[in-house]
């Protein structure tokens, strides 16, 4: 059989069972699409997250801090940034003594590739308290009650709300650290790493 085509189309409340989701498999999209539960279906949004050439990359630096969660603080970690000025050019590594190291090319070099491969698999609506660019929304904060719900649904996925000692403002931190990555094309990407999503 084919692959089905939707666009301008709404699909919801599916009737067939309680627990199954409204589609199941591959689709094509021509846009313009709600579905209001898509577990177990493909093909609605573009999955290629960072859509970068791993060629373009001139810089990644690696913030490998953690959260205590017993008492809601960030612990620092080491912190490594990679740089490199041109393709042709080796990675350097900064802090790296190269008259007497030198950087592991094989694992740089597999770290690009997870970074040009990463795939969307899932999508989940942002908690409200949050602007677009994942700051902390200042008027929902005005309410304790609200607060102290967004960092029990953060905390239940590996993130953490803990204030940023140079902006003095609650910021969003990860259970695994930060990865930035910037490109000679003037992009810059932040990813934060918490827990495994299962469901």
């Amino acid at each position: 059989g084919g692959t089905a085509t939707l666009g301008n189309t709404i699909v919801a409340t599916n009737s067939a069972g309680s627990s199954e989701p409204d589609v199941y498999g591959g689709y094509g999209s021509n846009g313009y699409n709600l579905i209001w539960n898509t577990s177990g279906s493909s093909g609605w949004i573009e999955t290629d997250l960072l859509k970068i050439n791993r060629d373009d990359l001139k810089e990644i630096v690696i913030d490998n801090y953690s959260i205590d969660k017993t008492q809601g603080v960030l612990v620092p970690g080491e912190i490594s940034r990679l740089d490199r000025d041109k393709v042709a050019d080796p990675w350097s590594l900064e802090g790296l003594d190269n008259d007497q190291e030198e950087v592991d090319v094989a694992k740089v070099n597999g770290m690009l590739g997870a970074l040009d491969d990463l795939k969307i698999v899932g999508v989940r609506p942002k908690p409200k308290g949050f602007t677009p660019d994942l700051s902390i929304d200042p008027e929902f904060v005005k309410k304790q009650a609200d607060l102290a719900m967004l960092a029990r649904d953060l905390q239940s996925a590996g993130f953490a709300l803990s204030m940023d000692k140079k902006t003095k403002q609650l910021r969003l931190y990860s259970d695994q650290g930060d990865l930035t990555a910037a490109t000679s094309k003037g992009a810059v990407y932040l990813l934060r790493f918490g827990d495994v999503f299962i469901g």
